[in-house]
This record gives C-alpha cells, structure tokens and sequence, in this order.
C-alpha cells in the first residue's frame, strides 16, 4: 500500500472529480461518527481527546 496525496496529481480539477466519483459510489469511505445535539460537543470532544473515535467526529445541530 502507498500513501497518496492531491499534490502528486498535475491536474487538480481532473483530481477532485475522480475523487468525489469514487467518494459518491461507495468506493472509498472515510470513518467518522455523528453526534446529535449541539449539547452533546463537549462529551464529544472528551472522547476525541481519550481516542475513542476514529476518523472525523461530526456535531449535528
């Protein structure tokens, strides 16, 4: 496996459509979790900060 990044693309546009393509069809996903509740951000954090999530940490209002 290696590491790839947009920078090694020459064609940005060309870049980001490809990836949103693969993003929309399910061929590649980033892990993340949705917590519900503006009132829940500052139990969320705590557990960003204890490692007890993976990937982006989304705050829904």
């Amino acid at each position: 496996m290696r590491g790839f990044s947009s920078d090694d693309v020459d064609d940005r546009a060309e870049w980001t459509e490809r990836f949103g393509t693969w993003l929309r069809a399910g061929e590649m996903v980033f892990p993340h979790v949705r917590i519900k509740g503006i009132e829940h951000t500052p139990q969320a954090l705590l557990e960003v900060i204890e490692g007890r999530h993976i990937g982006a940490v989304i705050v829904e209002l």
